[in-house]
């Protein structure tokens, strides 16, 4: 994160448990200089991995899923750069166009179009009822009084507000712990895990572990999990996220560069995200990087997703229970 993002988040999670192994946020502070950081408006004391923000095209996992328990994998949509819902052009991020896309493709590829029109056909309601079952709008309940924000899910306005959504712009909002959950949901086979913070505690200088397992929850049938971690596989391999591969062991994840409308310099500024599993076949891990005002997903957060990969794997992390001190 120091190399690649200077403002933004990243998380670790155990895709199967809900464990928090590790939670970044930058800028980060020095605990002998909080008087400084209350006068500040950088917000060194924030943790954006907890914060609402913008989460643009990782949205279209919710989309994907619900194509698939729709049965419309196979819906084709020719990509001429751009689509047009009422008198609006939206455009897609390849601006010659993308062709003729069926779901998969349009994945990897994050075609704005395609899920544009995919949008258009699965209607708000059922978009909103597959969110809902993923958690979007509500809290997450990590220790206590910490809680992951819960966010905005917008209400339709209109055909365009819909063309939005679908692509996880407009007045959607959410947290990296949201969308690192969102991502464990297609990592496990379906299932939306816990979300903990903590091992145990020690008393009598011994490790008291809590064992209480939650109720499985789950959400997504196996085979459109499984699906989806192909789609996410496919984004790594030959899609938008090529720059996140690691070294070994393969990775699946999703890219986005959501617009925030905020204006600095004269560009508007991005909120940038790469997450994804580790490794792919038999997922482990869970990594959510977030950035704020990158350059895109695949370039700002791709680089970090891969190193933190490519550690894991350097120190046979995927093999033995990782011990936090």
């Amino acid at each position: 994160m120091e190399q690649h993002v200077e403002i933004g988040a990243a998380i670790v999670m155990d895709c199967n448990t809900g464990d928090l192994k590790a939670v970044c946020s930058r800028p980060g502070y020095e605990e002998d200089r909080i008087a400084e950081y209350l006068e500040s408006s950088g917000g060194e004391l924030v943790n954006r991995a907890f914060g609402a923000y913008s989460v643009g095209s990782v949205f279209k996992i919710i989309l994907a899923a619900c194509a698939l328990e729709a049965e419309m994998g196979d819906f084709t949509y020719s990509c001429n750069g751009g689509i047009l819902i009422g008198d609006r052009t939206f455009a897609c991020h390849n601006h010659l166009g993308h062709g003729a896309l069926q779901l998969e493709d349009a994945f990897a590829q994050s075609c704005n179009a395609y899920f544009i029109a995919l949008g258009q056909l699965l209607g708000y309601d059922r978009i909103a009822e597959m969110a809902e079952r993923f958690g979007y709008g509500d809290s997450i309940e990590v220790l206590g009084s910490i809680k992951g924000a819960g966010g905005i899910f917008p209400v339709k306005s209109s055909n365009m507000s819909l063309a939005n959504l679908s692509i996880g712009q407009g007045e959607l909002t959410a947290s990296p712990l949201r969308v690192a959950l969102m991502t464990a949901v297609v990592a496990n086979g379906g299932i939306l895990p816990q979300t903990k913070l903590y091992k145990g505690m020690y008393l009598n200088e011994k490790m008291k572990i809590n064992n209480e397992e939650a109720e499985e929850n789950r959400i997504l049938s196996s085979d459109d999990a499984e699906a989806l971690k192909e789609f996410c596989i496919q984004t790594v391999e030959s899609g938008t996220g090529k720059g996140a591969k690691p070294l070994v062991g393969g990775a699946g994840g999703k890219t986005a560069s959501a617009q925030t409308g905020i204006m600095e310099n004269g560009a508007e500024k991005l909120n940038v995200y790469f997450t994804g599993f580790y490794p792919a076949d038999h997922p482990q891990y869970v990594i959510t990087v977030f950035g704020e005002g990158g350059k895109s997903g695949g370039e700002t957060c791709g680089p970090v997703f891969r190193e933190m990969c490519d550690f894991i794997a350097e120190n046979n992390l995927t093999e033995r229970e990782t011990v936090v001190y």
